[in-house]
């Protein structure tokens, strides 16, 4: 009858087996290097008088059980990733839709589901910071209020233009003086305030522009803004950048949201894709092609 007695050759050969199969079996790494310094000195004790130190060597069913607690590990962290029924690409935790084939796909039941990842919430003094931060308040989407500040411009703009025109060509008389004075005081602090809001959001995409370099950023905080009458959110991170002299920056960053699905996001994500100036970090936003993604993927 064969001997059940495993001999040391035989388990180098099971662990580089392992190893083999997985390189990134931690455990069988180690318990090879135990193995092979333990047969040094096993080499080296026999040229001394003394035994071998059997206290150094590593049992057999000590190296089994590791190599198979290790797999088992690895077994249980491949069989938690999703794939795709229909072509089986590999799937992110929260997707609705096969990125490869364009199927949809069901999201895994309640107690497969992947908790939200926790992360320190910001103080009230460091959310109201950044809410009130000019670079904030830079960082947003067209919306009804620019496109009222537009109608007002082209609204008052004509009058105005007019009226100055009449006041200098024509000589009126005081009635008509009077008239045109009062027009003048009435559309000229809404076409002054509607240039200066035009010309500011014209700064903003110009310097937008200038964000070409794109980041994943890991996510701070999420928020519901309180103050705003519509429904809004706030998500803050923080971008790693270098300044202009090579020195590492760490910038606490925010943006305003209109979207539910682009909120509920990221409570499953760790990190969200930035868009940013190399040169000057200050100047970010998130990133449209991801943002469309994501809300691609919640209409599927």
């Amino acid at each position: 009858m064969a001997s059940l007695v495993e001999t040391p050759e035989r388990r180098r050969e099971c662990l580089e087996r392992a190893l083999a199969i997985n390189p990134n079996n931690e455990a069988a790494r180690c318990a090879l290097r135990a193995l092979s310094d333990s047969q040094s000195l096993h080499v080296t004790s026999q040229h001394h008088a003394g035994a071998p130190d059997q206290t150094l060597r590593p049992s057999p069913t000590s190296v089994y059980e590791q190599v198979q607690t290790a797999t088992q590990a690895n077994g249980a962290q491949d069989n938690q990733a999703r794939h795709c029924p229909h072509c089986g690409a590999p799937l992110e935790a929260t997707a609705t839709f096969c990125a490869f084939c364009k199927s949809p796909v069901a999201l895994p039941s309640a107690s497969d589901a992947p908790s939200f990842p926790k992360r320190a919430s910001l103080t009230n003094e460091e959310r109201k910071q950044l809410e009130t931060s000019k670079d904030t308040r830079n960082r947003r989407r067209p919306s009804f209020f620019d496109d009222f500040i537009s109608f007002c411009f082209f609204v008052s703009a004509p009058p105005v233009f007019f009226t100055i025109f009449s006041l200098i060509t024509e000589e009126p008389t005081l009635d008509s003086l009077v008239s045109l004075i009062f027009s003048l005081l009435t559309l000229m602090p809404l076409f002054i305030l509607s240039s200066m809001e035009l010309y500011r959001n014209h700064q903003i995409e110009r310097s937008l522009k200038k964000a070409t370099s794109r980041v994943d950023c890991p996510v701070l905080d999420m928020w519901k803004d309180d103050d705003s009458e519509s429904t809004s959110y706030f998500i803050a991170w923080e971008l790693t950048a270098t300044d202009q002299y090579g020195q590492p920056l760490r910038l606490q960053q925010a943006q305003k949201i209109y979207d539910d699905k682009l909120y509920d996001c990221p409570k499953m994500r760790e990190t969200v894709q930035v868009r940013y100036a190399p040169e000057q970090p200050d100047i970010s936003i998130l990133d449209e092609e991801w943002v469309a993604a994501i809300q691609k993927s919640s209409h599927v």
